[in-house]
């Protein structure tokens, strides 16, 4: 039996890092997927950059590991051209492609795979969710109405990864559509090491995403503002806003003398970094308006380290499994008080919350998850 070829299209990947969850997830997915022979097809700069990769070549199919080769194109060759030379090259049984607007690695890559007679499977990615949608809504709104009526994504078939996902898909592209609920992959982590020390008021905290609104890095920030302990923030990701980063930084200038805050740039995508940072603090503060999956949010679980994040994630019942807290804008300085508040054997129990939470939720339906992606690109290649 010939090994089954996947294709799949991504505006930004690895060693890019500005991008944050979707490139993560492609990563996740592909180090566990042994069985297929994967192309990855994607640009050759970061999220947000116009240098390109120094690491690998451009225009030219890259070794990235022994089953998957990635196609770094630079900015002056993508085009539909492009694509079509490379889906005849590679003749993948499927293409999976990650994301929904994008106007050629999701729109043209999607008429031009169809075109061809190839299936098709589209990720969104948290595209389509409510809080998504609501930033730069009316072009996207214009969209997802256009391929409704035009019912054009009648032909493909799409992923979620999670229930409310499959909901936002079916309410914004119409109820037909053929949906798998299948969550993202984590990535492999050792088990943690002994707990962080914590002394009662005194608290280091971690927030690492993207820096802009809907990512909540101006609440998180006002947030920090009624504590009354000794509390420290080290705030990693790239800036998307950089009006709206001034006015992150003017508040970070006002805080009390008891608050001290540090930017310290964007995460590089290698496990020994994220996993130095982890281990640095006692908590991720993440309150954001949305998370799809939220990456971040389940490495620092797998470390036991308790979440402080918003409501709108596939994360539930923290506080119950003393695994952390889903807040809102009210309700996030009363969480960061009790945390500061704990001593070490209070602060322990959290952390053994976080990893037996992480390890119910998250570690032991990986494998029937992989199970289910095969099946998923296996059964779509049939049909």
């Amino acid at each position: 039996m010939n090994q089954q070829k996947l294709l799949i299209s991504i505006d930004w990947f690895l060693p890019g890092t500005n991008s944050g969850g979707p490139a993560r997830s492609i990563a996740n997915l592909i180090d566990r997927l042994s069985h297929a022979q994967i192309y990855i097809i994607t640009r050759n700069v970061d999220y947000e950059s116009s240098i390109p990769y120094t690491e690998v070549p451009p225009n030219e199919w890259v070794q990235y590991s022994s089953n998957v080769k990635v196609y770094y194109a630079a900015a002056d060759q993508l085009k539909p051209e492009l694509f079509k030379r490379l889906l005849i090259e590679v003749s993948p049984d499927s293409v999976y492609i990650s994301g929904i607007y994008s106007r050629l690695f999701s729109i043209g890559m999607r008429r031009i795979a169809l075109s061809l007679g190839i299936p098709t499977i589209i990720a969104p990615r948290g595209m389509v969710s409510d809080h998504a949608l609501g930033v730069k809504p009316f072009k996207k709104h214009v969209y997802l109405w256009w391929m409704r009526l035009t019912s054009s994504f009648r032909k493909v078939y799409f992923h979620a990864t999670s229930p409310q996902e499959a909901e936002d898909i079916s309410k914004r592209l119409g109820k037909n559509c053929g949906i798998s609920v299948i969550p993202n992959i984590p990535r492999t982590f050792p088990r943690p090491n002994s707990p962080l020390m914590k002394r009662a008021n005194e608290l280091k905290l971690v927030c690492l995403s993207r820096i802009s609104p809907e990512k909540g890095t101006m609440e998180a920030i006002e947030s920090l503002k009624s504590l009354r302990g000794r509390v420290f923030l080290i705030i990693y990701g790239s800036i998307s806003d950089k009006v709206y980063w001034k006015a992150c930084y003017r508040n970070i200038q006002s805080l009390p003398s008891n608050v001290e805050v540090l930017y310290h740039g964007t995460l590089g995508a290698k496990s020994p970094e994220l996993l130095s940072v982890i281990e640095s603090a006692h908590a991720l503060l993440l309150p954001s308006r949305g998370e799809n999956y939220g990456h971040s949010i389940v490495e620092f679980l797998s470390q036991g380290k308790p979440v402080i994040i918003g409501k709108d994630t596939p994360w539930k019942q923290l506080e119950i499994n003393q695994a952390g807290c889903e807040t809102d804008n009210a309700s996030l300085p009363k969480a960061l008080n009790q945390l500061l508040a704990m001593d070490q054997d209070a602060y322990q129990q959290w952390t053994k919350g976080a990893f037996s939470y992480y390890e119910e939720r998250v570690l032991k339906r990986v494998e029937s998850q992989l199970q289910e992606y095969q099946q998923m690109f296996q059964f779509y290649v049939k049909n």
